[in-house]
C-alpha cells in the first residue's frame, strides 16, 4: 500500500514540476529549533499548481558559517533548477535566517530573490507599533479588558450573548490585542462602557489574506491610507505608524519583484492612480535581468513592455476594466498576451509568485525531525523514512492547496 501511495504522490509531484517551466516558483524556508535544541529547516517549493516538499535539513552545525548556508541553498536552486526558481522567501528576518538573507541578497549569484514572508513583516510592524508609547497603553488596556472578561464567567457570558466573535484565537500570541481590540471595535455600540472607540474597517483584512507579488504595493498603500484616516489625517498622530510600516518594508519586505509585479498587475496598472516612480522601474528593470535570462530575450521584452505601457495592439481591448475584473493576473497575461510570447512568459513568472512563507501550510515538524536524527540510522532504514516524509509531506500539502483553492 505505501508502495502505492509512493508512486501516485511522485506522479502528482512530477505534474507540478513540469508547471514550473512556465510559472516558475518560489523556495519556502520554514525553520525552527527542536526539543534537543537542533537547529532545523524545511524547504517547499510553491507554484500555482501547488507546494511540494523539497527536503528537511539540520543545519546547527553550520548556522553560523555564512558561506555553507549559502552554498546549501544555491545546491537546492541548482537542484530545483535556477530556470525555475524566482525567489527565496524565509520565514524570519532575525537570527541565523536574517543573517543568511543579508549575505544571499549581497552574493546573489544564481540571480534568485530573497524576501521575507509578508504575515512575519506583518507581525513585526504591529510589535513595533505595540511598542510606540503613544500606542502601547491601548494595547495594555486592552489585555487587561480580556483578562477581565475572561475570568468572569457571566461578564464572559454577557459579552459573547452581544458578538461570539469577541473571543479570538491566533497562532501567534502578540495578534491576540489586536484581533480582541477588533472585535470590541465591532460591537463598540454595546460596549461604550468598556471602550470607545472609531469604526474599523475590515476590506483590507480580507484582501490581505490573498496576498501575491502583483497586489502588494497596493495592499500596503491602502494600509497606510486607511491609518491615516483612522487619525483624521493628522501627521504627527499617523506618520509615527507609517515610519514603522516603511522600515520593516525598506528593511525586510521588498523586493525589485514587488515593483514588477506592480506594474505587470493590468489591475494596478490601468488604474487611475498607478504611479511610475523611480522605485517600480528600477524594480522591473532588475526583474526582468534576473528572471529572464538571455539578453536577446530581454530585449525582445523591453520593446513589448512598450505596447504594454500605452495599451496597443492586443493590449488595447484587454485593457478595458471588464476585461481585468474576476481573473487572476497571471490568468490575465495568459489570455490576453499570447501575440506577445517573451513578455507573457515574464509576467506570469513574475505574477505567479506568492508573498507568504511556509507557514500557512502548517507542517507538522516530528517526522523531519526523525528525518535529521540519522545516527544509527541504515541507509534503508533513513531511504524508508525519506520516502516516508516525502509522501506524507506532499500529500498534507495537496489537501491544504485544495483546501485554500475553496476558500478563494
Amino acid at each position: 500500500m505505501f508502495q502505492e501511495a509512493l508512486g501516485e504522490v511522485e506522479e502528482y509531484v512530477k505534474e507540478i514540476k513540469e508547471s514550473w517551466a512556465i510559472t516558475g516558483c518560489s523556495i519556502l524556508l520554514e525553520a525552527w529549533v527542536d526539543s534537543k535544541g537542533r537547529d532545523l529547516v524545511t524547504f517547499i517549493a510553491d507554484c500555482p499548481a501547488g507546494p511540494v516538499y523539497l527536503t528537511s535539513l539540520d543545519v546547527s552545525d553550520i548556522k553560523q558559517d555564512s558561506k555553507a548556508l549559502i552554498s546549501l541553498v544555491d545546491g537546492l536552486v541548482d537542484e530545483v533548477g535556477v530556470q525555475n526558481v524566482v525567489q527565496i522567501v524565509a520565514c524570519s528576518a532575525s537570527g541565523w535566517v536574517g543573517e543568511l538573507g543579508e549575505s544571499y541578497a549581497g552574493n546573489n549569484k544564481k540571480g534568485v530573490f530573497w524576501s521575507v514572508s509578508v504575515s512575519h513583516c506583518f507581525e513585526l510592524m504591529l510589535l513595533k507599533i505595540g511598542d510606540l508609547d503613544q500606542l502601547g497603553y491601548i494595547v495594555d488596556a486592552v489585555n487587561v479588558i480580556t483578562d477581565y472578561i475572561n475570568s468572569n464567567p457571566l461578564v464572559l457570558k454577557l459579552v459573547r450573548d452581544q458578538d461570539n466573535s469577541l473571543t479570538v484565537s491566533s497562532e501567534f500570541e502578540f495578534f491576540l490585542p489586536y484581533l480582541t481590540l477588533e472585535s470590541i471595535f465591532r460591537v463598540k455600540n454595546e460596549l461604550t462602557a468598556m471602550l470607545a472607540s472609531s469604526d474599523c474597517n475590515n476590506e483590507e483584512d480580507a484582501r490581505v489574506s490573498k496576498l501575491h507579488v502583483g497586489n502588494i504595493y497596493e495592499i500596503m498603500d491602502v494600509i497606510k491610507e486607511s491609518i491615516a484616516r483612522e487619525f483624521n489625517n493628522k501627521e504627527s498622530c499617523y506618520e509615527p505608524l507609517w515610519d514603522v510600516i516603511d522600515d520593516v518594508w525598506n528593511k525586510h519586505l521588498h523586493s525589485p519583484l514587488h515593483a514588477a509585479g506592480y506594474f505587470l498587475n493590468p489591475v494596478t496598472y490601468y488604474s487611475d492612480d498607478f504611479h511610475l516612480d523611480s522605485e517600480v522601474a528600477a524594480g522591473l528593470c532588475s526583474s526582468l535581468v534576473h528572471v529572464v535570462k538571455e539578453s536577446d530575450i530581454q530585449v525582445k521584452v523591453a520593446t513589448q513592455l512598450d505596447m504594454y505601457r500605452v495599451g496597443e495592439e492586443c493590449f488595447n481591448e484587454a485593457s478595458q476594466a471588464d476585461q481585468i475584473i474576476g481573473i487572476t493576473p497571471g490568468e490575465w497575461w495568459a489570455q490576453k498576451a499570447s501575440q506577445h510570447p517573451e513578455l507573457q512568459s515574464f509576467a506570469i513568472k513574475v505574477l505567479s509568485q506568492t508573498c507568504e512563507g511556509a507557514s500557512r501550510y502548517k507542517l507538522q515538524s516530528r517526522l523531519a525531525e526523525k528525518l535529521v536524527f540519522t545516527e544509527g540510522t541504515t541507509s534503508c532504514e533513513l531511504e524508508r523514512l525519506e520516502d516516508l516524509a516525502f509522501v506524507h509531506y506532499n500529500l498534507h500539502l495537496k489537501s491544504c492547496k485544495a483546501k485554500l483553492s475553496e476558500e478563494q
